[in-house]
């Protein structure tokens, strides 16, 4: 039973963090739309958006390495509902 539990609590775990991935793609998404219109509509059309996409686009893949890794690198963190689990001693 504890170790359903576990394992449930690892799917949890990997389900969150997928989420939590894939917002960070559309608010990736959407802000650089945004900032591609702002630059079109801006006279002169200078490149300045190309670095914080750029640098985004890098962080935006380490989150996926993170979150899609064959490791789990979530183990280490405790269940987001870890605080109303019981512990075995109750």
């Amino acid at each position: 039973m504890i170790r359903d539990k576990e394992h449930h609590s690892e799917n949890q775990k990997k389900l969150i963090a997928k989420y939590g991935f894939y917002r960070h793609l559309v608010v990736y998404l959407g802000t650089s739309g945004i900032l591609w219109y702002i630059n079109y509509r801006t006279p002169g059309k200078s490149a300045w958006l190309i670095w914080p996409i750029l640098v985004w686009a890098v962080i935006l893949f380490i989150h996926y390495l993170w979150v899609h890794s064959p490791q789990s690198y979530l183990s280490h963190y405790p269940s987001p509902t870890h605080k109303y689990e019981h512990s075995k001693w109750d």
